[in-house]
């Protein structure tokens, strides 16, 4: 069963054919989008995860202070 994601793809693909451009060219153009938001998604997945790793840190620094 395909994904969402792919399903929205082929939306999106579809869309731009019936705007008038070509399959070859809506298909490139598609993989290209579709790539660039995984790069996107994973960056912010990162830098979430460096946030959260740096309150961590910081919660674990005021503890002790706070438990000496």
């Amino acid at each position: 069963m395909p994904t969402p994601q792919l399903l929205e793809k082929f939306a999106y693909v579809d869309r731009l054919k019936a705007a008038g451009i070509d399959e070859t060219q809506a298909l490139a153009h598609a993989e290209r989008l579709d790539r660039t938001l995984e790069a996107e998604i994973a960056t912010t997945i990162v830098e979430i995860r460096a946030s959260a790793r740096a309150y961590k840190v910081g919660l674990l620094s005021v503890a002790r202070k706070l438990f000496r």
